[in-house]
């Protein structure tokens, strides 16, 4: 019985120490590491009738240092949502802090999205319930990247969407 505990503990011990040389040193600040935002649009809107945001496939994504001018990174990301998500992932520097802006559009949006801090309508000749105008947006400010990571980041709606109905609308014309 005494040999039985003493082959347990050896074993023990060996599996002890197998398992600490599989621990992986910390990255060093001033390294590259992986930071994936999964986008994720709302799944329940408040109407069903018209502007339900199945529309919006096309997500754009856009870094940005937290400098005094939150200068932006040349890391600009496109991905298309499937099942109201998508992932993005950018490969920043450990140890600093940014800012990040999240837009997602339908295809054939009419808004300008070269600047995610200043998105301007291109085109007002669409109809006011065109579902082209359906956006969302989000913003992550001041993430200190202290290592990998996930995160998911929920859209909103960057408009209010009002629906008007009437009965007597040909009595209004």
């Amino acid at each position: 019985m005494k040999t039985l505990k003493y082959l347990a503990a050896a074993a023990l011990t060996l599996l002890a120490v197998g398992c600490n040389k599989e621990q992986v040193a910390e990255t060093p600040d001033g390294q590259m590491v992986d930071v994936t935002f999964t986008a994720a649009l709302p799944g329940e809107m408040a109407t069903k009738a018209l502007g339900d945001g199945q529309t919006a496939k096309n997500l754009y994504a856009s870094v940005y240092e937290n400098d005094a001018e939150k200068t932006k990174l040349d890391l600009d990301k496109t991905a298309k949502f499937a099942d109201l998500k998508t992932q993005v992932t950018f490969s920043l520097v450990k140890g600093k802090t940014y800012n990040f802006v999240f837009w997602a559009q339908a295809e054939g949006a009419p808004y300008d999205v070269t600047d995610l801090k200043n998105i301007k309508v291109k085109d007002y000749t669409t109809g006011a319930n065109d579902e082209k105008r359906d956006a969302f947006y989000a913003t992550r400010k001041e993430l200190k990247v202290n290592g990998a990571l996930t995160e998911t980041i929920k859209l909103y709606r960057p408009f209010a969407q009002v629906n008007f109905a009437t009965a007597d609308y040909a009595d209004a014309m």
